[in-house]
């Protein structure tokens, strides 16, 4: 944790280098206002070919981030992270911005630490 999943219309063009350039961005701010630990930060990106937004514009487009952390964290920093992920997919879409008429949004979920399972494995990366 936390886990990143990042919709969005499959009218939006971005490369997978600018994706991994924000997704850096991204964990960098749960790093910085969620006390998040960087090694744990993963993400993944779903475009959406079969959409709809609104009334079915083609012009129309979307950019949905869905954050799932572990319980534990205060609701000012809730709302700090919140707003600073909104303000960076903002920036990392800026263009889009220009060429549609957009709608970005960003859910924060919770997950009670009693119902989260998971098994790692850490081994040292050779440099």
């Amino acid at each position: 944790m936390p886990h990143l999943r990042l919709e969005y219309s499959g009218n939006i063009e971005i490369a997978r280098g600018d994706l991994n350039v924000l997704f850096s961005r991204l964990h960098e701010v749960l790093v910085n206002k969620a006390d998040a630990e960087l090694f744990r930060c993963q993400s993944r990106a779903i475009c959406c070919e079969n959409f709809c937004v609104g009334d079915g514009d083609k012009n129309r487009a979307f950019v949905y981030l869905q954050v799932f952390l572990l319980e534990g964290r205060t609701p000012n920093q809730l709302q700090e992270t919140g707003s600073e992920l909104l303000k960076t997919l903002q920036d990392g879409f800026k263009d889009l911005l220009f060429r549609y008429s957009a709608q970005i949004s960003v859910h924060l979920n919770e997950i009670p630490t009693d119902r989260s399972y998971k098994s790692n494995h850490y081994y040292k990366i050779e440099t």
